[in-house]
Order: C-alpha cells, then sequence, then structure tokens
C-alpha cells in the first residue's frame, strides 16, 4: 500500500477533516488496486459478517470494479457517469452464481452503485455474463434493470450522481 502513496492520495475532500490511511479505503475482501474513491457501500463488511451471511444461506459473489469520482476539485462540479467511465470485470463464477440465482427466482442485491452499473453493463446483450472492461453506463429512472433486483448503498449528497442511479428502483 505504502508504494501506492508514492503515485498519490486518495481523494480527500473539503469536508473531511483529516486525511485517512490509504488501508482505510480498501473493503475487506479489495484485492486489486485501480479505484479513485472508496466504494463506500462495502466499507463496513467484516469477514466475520460475510461468513454469518454465507452460514444463512446467501450466495456471495465477487467482481472487480474500480471506482471513479463523483465529484471534481471543490466538490462543486458533478461528474456524470456517462463522463466518468469505470473499470470492472465480472468473472465467470460470479456471472454463474447471478445466472443460477435469477433463474431460480432469487434476489441479486448489489452492494455499492458501481456495482449495479458493472453488473448491468455485464448484461448489456441479454443475460448476465463473464464480461470486463469500460462501462461508462448511465442509469436513472428511465432505465429497465435486467439484473440488479435491489441495492445497498451508503449516503449519497444530494449533487452526487449515484442519486440518478437510485431513481431507476421507483
Amino acid at each position: 500500500m505504502e508504494e501506492i502513496y508514492a503515485l498519490g492520495e486518495p481523494v480527500h475532500y473539503e469536508y473531511s477533516a483529516e486525511s485517512w490511511p490509504l488501508d482505510y479505503y480498501q473493503t475487506v475482501y479489495g484485492n486489486a488496486p485501480g479505484s479513485v474513491e472508496l466504494p463506500s457501500a462495502g466499507r463496513a463488511f467484516t469477514w466475520e459478517m460475510l461468513f454469518r451471511l454465507q452460514r444463512k444461506g446467501i450466495k456471495i459473489a465477487y467482481l472487480t470494479l474500480h471506482t471513479g469520482l463523483s465529484y471534481l476539485f471543490d466538490d462543486a462540479e458533478r461528474v456524470q457517469p456517462e463522463e466518468n467511465c469505470e473499470f470492472y470485470a465480472v468473472p465467470e463464477e460470479t456471472a454463474r452464481i447471478i445466472q443460477e440465482a435469477k433463474e431460480r427466482g432469487k434476489r441479486v442485491i448489489a452492494v455499492g452503485t458501481t456495482v449495479v452499473r458493472a453488473l448491468e453493463s455485464a448484461a448489456l446483450s441479454g443475460g448476465i455474463q463473464a464480461a470486463g472492461g469500460w462501462t461508462c453506463l448511465r442509469i436513472d429512472q428511465e432505465t429497465q434493470l435486467n439484473v440488479v433486483t435491489g441495492l445497498m448503498t451508503g449516503f449519497h449528497e444530494q449533487e452526487a450522481s449515484h442519486l440518478d442511479l437510485l431513481t431507476a428502483y421507483f
């Protein structure tokens, strides 16, 4: 992690009084550096919590995504999703788990708005499939979601582009 600091530091917003150590920006299951911002929806998960969910029969599927900026410079200029492409990779195992859940009428809950973008991008040609690359997919109230049936997300400021994505659920 310290080697990454040599190249730069994580995003530090004006409303935050102090800088945090680099490992604070990681989820317990994150293993590939590349995000510009903290993927905050998954920040509260611990390994113990994930294991308890699995013991209750909840299947957990992982993917790689690198979150982009939600704001520019002084937090005043909003970044639109189509202007802010994010890298993602949905492995075959994850696609299989999700497809089986869909076929059985089970819910697919995404942890974070960027996960919704990644999974819906991996299903643009029909059912969910292993896929990866850069997504610039914009999701809003006009979007028909094909994969994700529920969302766990953190708090977002009123100006955040993430809020547009939430309107797809109403």
